[in-house]
């Protein structure tokens, strides 16, 4: 239900600002990054070390002004977690080691988004977006697989920098699928 009224709130402010400066010019943009210090991997409060890979990043945007833009995000994440054994003493002072043993992480986001873009000036775009959406986390240990949709949210203050017409360099911080993201943007 609250899914819905967010929706429906975000709906009807998008279509409010897009009657009140129609002048503008509409922009399509495609971003394409990678996220470092993965949300999982901070979470995650045990004796284990990390491999992987960081958060893929595919955005979509659509300037409804110079101000607003509504879009669309995909993320991507993998990880693999290995605990280390822990040891056991118990009160007659014989000890049991647990193995250690490996636990996947996969994990896609899909949000819808909108965007306010405060300063947009000069090849230099501030930002703030948010975003509400789904998560599908799969976790796999010993052959056995966790499926689980979780419902998303992001948010995040972003920089972009235009050294072309079409295209610029990026970069978000916030909470979204990783806490820095970095790459590059193309305008159509």
């Amino acid at each position: 239900m609250t899914f819905k009224i967010l929706f429906s709130v975000l709906i009807f402010f998008s279509i409010n600002c897009y009657a009140q400066e129609k002048s503008t010019p509409q922009k399509q943009e495609i971003t394409i990054g990678y996220g470092v210090c993965n949300i999982q991997r901070v979470i995650i409060f045990q004796n284990a070390t990390f491999k992987g890979y960081g958060t893929f990043h595919l955005k979509y945007d659509y300037f409804l002004n110079n101000n607003f833009s509504i879009g669309a995000t995909i993320n991507y994440a993998g990880i693999t977690e290995t605990d280390e054994p822990l040891t056991f003493n118990f009160y007659n002072n014989s000890n049991y080691q647990a193995p250690s043993f490996d636990i996947k992480h996969r994990a896609l986001s899909t949000n819808c988004r909108i965007n306010f873009h405060g300063y947009n000036k000069d090849g230099l775009d501030i930002y703030f977006g948010f975003g509400i959406g789904l998560n599908y986390v799969v976790t796999i240990q010993n052959d056995m697989a966790v499926k689980r949709m979780l419902p998303g949210f992001e948010c995040s203050l972003g920089l972009k920098y235009q050294w072309a017409d079409n295209s610029g360099f990026f970069t978000e911080i916030g909470m979204t699928k990783s806490l820095l993201q970095v790459g590059t943007y193309f305008k159509f």
